[in-house]
């Protein structure tokens, strides 16, 4: 028996609003420094598909250009975690640069749950090419105590990543105890806890921010970060993405 027609229309619905809005939204990646482009299968109707992670959304490509110019074009050198990762962009983005990354996500509740993942594996392979070292797939629900171990085995991490995962503000305390817990590696010792870079998209329009309005998960995030121990700052910005750096204190 299929789903309730009410639900059914629900679905068809958010289905319509999401595809109309990424419609409108700039979400391809910039080029790389030497002219090439990453390869990425995704989706432009997630909802329909059943799994959010299947889509490029809007905040990664500017995540890509902070690091572009934050790294002026060479991450060589650097051990990158991005953390919800879906198709991988900004990961794939960060290791074509030529930082060693790791790339995560969780197997989202549903008939469709595996399919991040492989989408993930997927654009890994495929741009495999254009990175100096091939980067690694674990799959990290966080707050899971097993899979934040093995993610953590993998560091020390001297740069964390993340975009559009800040949408629910149920999510934040999660997302950063998780952040917090990956970097926890015997080899870091008593090193410096490396900074969580998070691109933020404002789901409306730049109007809410000029007239100076607040942005409501974005405020929340703010305050579950200072109650948590973490600094936050907003290091750049493109129209309704802001890019946070968020560091825990010592």
């Amino acid at each position: 028996m299929g789903p309730p027609v009410h639900q059914e229309l629900l679905r068809r619905v958010a289905s319509w609003i999401v595809r109309w809005r990424l419609s409108s939204l700039q979400r391809r990646p910039p080029a790389l420094p030497g002219g090439a482009e990453l390869r990425l299968e995704a989706s432009d109707d997630p909802v329909w598909q059943g799994a959010l992670g299947l889509a490029v959304w809007p905040a990664a490509p500017p995540l890509c250009r902070h690091l572009l110019r934050r790294s002026g074009g060479c991450m060589a050198g650097e051990r990158v975690l991005e953390l919800g990762s879906g198709t991988g962009v900004v990961g794939l983005f960060a290791a074509a640069l030529g930082a060693a990354t790791v790339l995560t996500d969780c197997r989202p509740a549903g008939p469709r749950g595996a399919a991040v993942l492989e989408r993930l594996r997927s654009n890994a392979e495929a741009n495999a090419a254009l990175c100096a070292v091939a980067p690694e797939l674990l799959e990290l629900e966080w707050g899971h105590h097993e899979q934040q171990q093995a993610v953590a085995s993998r560091g020390p991490f001297s740069l964390l990543l993340g975009s559009d995962v800040t949408y629910r503000p149920a999510s934040h305390a999660a997302l950063l105890a998780a952040a917090a817990r990956v970097c926890e590696c015997p080899e870091a010792g008593g090193s410096r806890p490396p900074p969580l870079l998070l691109a933020h998209h404002s789901w409306g329009t730049a109007l809410p921010s000029m007239l100076g309005l607040p942005d409501g998960p974005l405020e929340h995030l703010r305050k579950t970060a200072h109650d948590g121990g973490w600094s936050f700052e907003e290091v750049d910005r493109e129209s309704t993405v802001s890019i946070i750096q968020l560091e825990r204190r010592q």
